[in-house]
C-alpha cells in the first residue's frame, strides 16, 4: 500500500535504483501524521515565551450599591437601602421611629430561570425515584436474617407514666371511646364513630383509626397553639407579621406546594415568635426558613436553599438560612408534628357532606384568617369549624350549588363532633367574616395575595363569583 510519503531509493549492487518502501507502523495507518512532533514543540515553544511576558490585570469594577428597589422588588427594611454594616447598628430606636416601614424583598417579575431549573431537577428526582433499588446481601453476615431483640415493651425505670391521650371532645359522643385503668388497646383502637360506619368498607377512610386520629389532634392541640408574642417583641408588629404571611402565601402558590404546608409554616413561624425575640431585618429570614422546614416535612420534592435565597432577593445567604433552621428547630425542640387548621378542615367538610364550591369558600376564609393576629390564640379546629359554618350558610354559594331549604346555620353533628359551644364557633366566625371582609393595605400596597389566589379557576373563581361572609346567616 502506498502512501503520501514518497518511496526512498537506493543503488543496488548491481547498481539499479530500487525502490524501498518505508517499513510499516501503527502511525501510518492513522494517515500522515509526521507533524505532529512539530506543532507540539511549535505550542511548547509558544508557551514558554508566553510565560516571560508580564500579565496585565484589570481591576474590577467596585461593586454598585443598590439605593433602589426593582421592579416588584422592596427593600426590607426602611425607605433607603442599607448596607450589611448600616443593618447591624439599627436598633431599637430605629424600629420604633418607622414600623410600619417593613417590606419584603421579591426577585424580578418575569425571571423565570430559577423556575426552570427547578422543574428540571424535579423531574430528574421523580424519574430516579421511580428506579428500583437494589440491595445487596452479604453472604458472611450470619446475624442478617435473625430477628433483633427489641426493648419497646419495657418501662424505663425513673420514668413517669405518660398522660392520657383520650377524652376532651368525643366523651359526649355515642362511640363512648373513655379511656380506662388499666389501658385497654383493643378498645381504644377498635372504636369507630357513628358517621365512619358508612364508610368501613372503604380503605382510603381508615374508619377504624379516623376517631382515634382527631381525638389525639384535638387533645394535643392546645399544647402547640401559639401564645401572643407581640408585646413582648421590641422590633416587629401585627403589620410586619401580615406582610410576611402574605408573601409566603405568593411564595407557596409559586412553587405549587401542599395546602397543609402553609398551615405549619405558618405554625413554626408564629411559635418560634412566641420564643424567641426577632430583629426587624430578619423576619423576612424566619419566614422563608420555617416555609423550608415546612415543605421538608410536608412536601415530596421540596425546594432548595438557594431557590429560598433566590426568592429573597439573595437578601440572605445560604448559610444564615442553615444557622436559622438550626435555631428554629432548637428552639421548638424539633416538635415539628403539630396539629394545624387544615386537617380539622377536611374532616369537618367529609362530615358535613359540602359541595366543591363549599370546599373552596371554606379554604379561603380559612387561610385569610392565617393573617390576623387575633386569630392566632384561637384552637385551629374552632377557626376550622367556623369557616366550614360559614361556607354552607352561604345564600350565594347555596343558590349557585342549587341546595335547597333553609340554612342548617351551626349543624348539630358539628357540635357533637367538637364538642364546642354554639356561641363559640359565633364568636370566631364574626372575627373570620370581618377579616375576608376587610382588605389589609400598608403604605405602598394592598395584601392580596390568598384573594388573588382564590380568583384562579382552579378555586372556581370563589373569592369573586360568591358573596362575603356574614356571621348573620348562622342565626337567621
Amino acid at each position: 500500500m502506498k502512501t503520501t510519503r514518497q518511496l526512498r531509493s537506493r543503488k543496488s549492487a548491481s547498481g539499479e535504483n530500487k525502490a524501498i518502501e518505508p517499513k510499516r507502523s501503527k502511525r501510518l495507518v492513522l494517515g500522515d501524521v509526521s507533524n505532529r512532533r512539530s506543532k507540539r514543540l511549535a505550542k511548547d515553544a509558544k508557551k514558554k515565551s508566553g510565560s516571560d511576558i508580564e500579565k496585565v490585570t484589570t481591576k474590577p469594577d467596585p461593586p454598585v450599591e443598590r439605593t433602589t428597589a426593582r421592579r416588584g422588588v422592596a427593600q426590607l427594611l426602611g425607605k433607603k437601602a442599607e448596607g450589611p454594616a448600616e443593618r447591624n447598628k439599627s436598633g431599637k430606636g430605629a424600629a420604633n421611629a418607622d414600623r410600619s416601614q417593613f417590606k419584603i424583598k421579591r426577585p424580578q417579575d418575569g425571571d423565570t430561570k430559577r423556575k426552570s431549573k427547578g422543574s428540571k431537577r424535579r423531574a430528574q428526582a421523580s424519574k430516579e425515584q421511580s428506579k428500583p433499588k437494589r440491595t445487596k446481601l452479604l453472604r458472611n453476615d450470619t446475624n442478617s436474617s435473625q430477628p433483633k431483640k427489641s426493648n419497646w415493651g419495657e418501662k424505663k425505670k425513673g420514668k413517669e407514666d405518660l398522660p392520657e391521650l383520650c377524652g376532651d371532645f368525643l366523651e359526649s359522643t355515642d362511640h363512648n371511646l373513655v379511656l380506662q385503668r388499666p389501658f385497654d388497646a383493643a378498645r381504644f383502637t377498635h372504636g369507630v364513630s357513628a358517621f365512619d360506619l358508612q364508610y368501613r368498607a372503604d380503605p382510603q377512610r381508615v374508619s377504624e383509626y379516623a376517631t382515634d386520629l382527631f381525638q389525639r389532634l384535638f387533645h394535643a392541640e392546645p399544647t402547640y397553639t401559639p401564645k401572643g408574642y407581640m408585646t413582648e417583641q421590641h422590633e416587629i408588629n401585627q403589620t410586619m407579621r401580615e406582610i410576611l404571611i402574605d408573601w409566603l402565601v405568593e411564595v407557596h402558590t409559586k412553587f405549587r406546594l401542599f395546602p397543609q404546608t402553609l398551615y405549619l409554616a405558618v405554625n413554626i413561624l408564629d411559635r418560634y415568635c412566641s420564643k424567641v425575640q426577632v430583629e426587624r431585618n430578619k423576619l423576612q429570614l424566619v419566614g422563608v426558613t420555617a416555609l423550608l422546614l415546612a415543605c421538608k416535612y410536608e412536601e415530596i420534592y421540596p425546594p432548595e436553599i438557594r431557590d429560598c435565597v433566590y426568592m429573597t432577593d439573595r437578601s440572605y445567604t445560604r448559610q444564615s438560612v442553615l444557622d436559622m433552621e438550626q435555631s428554629i428547630v432548637a428552639s421548638l425542640q424539633f416538635r415539628l408534628t403539630v396539629p394545624t387548621g387544615y386537617a380539622f378542615l377536611q374532616r369537618f367538610l367529609l362530615i358535613l357532606g359540602a359541595t366543591d364550591l363549599m370546599k373552596h369558600a371554606a379554604s379561603y376564609y380559612m387561610e385569610r384568617s392565617l393573617q390576623e393576629y387575633s386569630l392566632v390564640e384561637r384552637r385551629p379546629s374552632l377557626v376550622a369549624a367556623a369557616s366550614v359554618c360559614l361556607a354552607i350558610n352561604n345564600p350565594d354559594i347555596r343558590e349557585q350549588d342549587g341546595v335547597a331549604g333553609k340554612n342548617p346555620r351551626v349543624p348539630k353533628i358539628l357540635l357533637d363532633y367538637t364538642g364546642f359551644k354554639k356561641q363559640d364557633i359565633l364568636s370566631v366566625a364574626q372575627d373570620v367574616a370581618d377579616a375576608v371582609a376587610y382588605e389589609t393595605r400598608t403604605s405602598s400596597r394592598s395584601l392580596t395575595a390568598v384573594k388573588k389566589k382564590f380568583e384562579s379557576r382552579k378555586y372556581d373563581s370563589v373569592a369573586t363569583i360568591a358573596d362575603l361572609p356574614d356571621a348573620k346567616d348562622l342565626v337567621n
